[in-house]
């Protein structure tokens, strides 16, 4: 008779520290423990073929009733962040985290003060409240700056302002690049139409080419809606790189794709190069990682066309 097996795979500090490997975890059916070892390591090593130059240590421990646990025949990232492995009960229990009374949930700010945090302090993670206070500030007070125009441009903007807060910071990003810093909120708008504009055309033009960005965030919306263990086909595009890619350098062309205007995949500008190390490796943004921790559930991801 099958029983559910909790089967985990943990990098060392090297292999994360070299390679950017991450923990994963599964949950499989098998007979008893050493099957369910056997199977495991088989299908960790299939799923992720890069694992095999790296030190990983392999946990498995029969699933317990009022113990969390991975779905079964996935690769969760999320349940090792969560959870951890306690020696003294022999399972994963979960990770006990304080509340910051000073954190606010970004999702639940009004969609003014939504916009005016990200115009400020360019990120839409880590929200404090003095950053909330400091947000609706500006917009009481400080409407007639550039950074209030800017929060102006998006409100009157519906098919921008409906978007993810990732691309609206793209959105930021390009018009406080190309604007000079007194303009008026119609030159913003502007400017954002021929950044929305731009990003249509780029789409069509790619064809089939998706982005690693746009591929995990599909894979995690999947992910919530439906327990799926299909495979997302494989990406169709034309540049291909020229070095080996492992998951650190997945993660710097993931660090490239938040730059917040044009990126040529085949020829990464070293302005790029420098501002994905400084600003998003370097300061471990919020997104960043957590794209990246959905890349790495996709087994073929190492695999993927620029």
């Amino acid at each position: 008779m099958s029983k559910v097996f909790i089967c985990a795979a943990i990098p060392d500090e090297q292999a994360i520290k070299e390679d950017s490997a991450v923990a994963v975890a599964t949950a499989i059916e098998a007979g008893d423990e050493r099957r369910a070892r056997a199977k495991f390591h088989w299908q960790f090593l299939e799923q992720f073929p890069a694992a095999q130059d790296c030190a990983y240590k392999f946990i498995v421990c029969e699933d317990k009733p009022g113990i969390p646990r991975p779905a079964l025949d996935s690769w969760d990232a999320e349940y090792m962040q969560e959870n951890r492995w306690d020696e003294a009960s022999a399972s994963f229990v979960p990770v006990e985290t304080e509340s910051d009374p000073m954190n606010v949930t970004f999702d639940k700010l009004a969609p003014e003060v939504q916009n005016a945090v990200m115009v400020k302090f360019d990120t839409c993670e880590n929200i404090t409240v003095d950053m909330v206070i400091s947000a609706q500030e500006l917009l009481q007070e400080d409407m007639a700056t550039f950074d209030g125009h800017i929060v102006e441009a998006l409100m009157k903007m519906p098919e921008v302002n409906a978007m993810y807060p990732e691309l609206k910071l793209h959105a930021i990003g390009w018009v406080k690049h190309k604007c000079k810093p007194g303009a008026k909120w119609p030159e913003i708008q502007a400017e954002m139409r021929i950044w929305k504009k731009r990003r249509e055309g780029e789409r069509k033009e790619t064809g089939k080419y998706t982005s690693v960005v746009d591929l995990a965030r599909a894979r995690t919306n999947q992910q919530h809606s439906e327990n799926s263990t299909g495979k997302i086909s494989p990406v169709i595009a034309a540049i291909h790189r020229e070095y080996k890619q492992t998951w650190k350098t997945l993660d710097d062309e993931l660090a490239y794709a938040l730059w917040p205007g044009d990126v040529d995949a085949g020829n990464i500008d070293g302005s790029i190069h420098r501002w994905a190390k400084n600003e998003v490796i370097d300061n471990d943004r919020e997104d960043w990682k957590r794209i990246s921790a959905s890349m790495r559930k996709q087994p073929d991801a190492l695999r993927y066309d620029r």
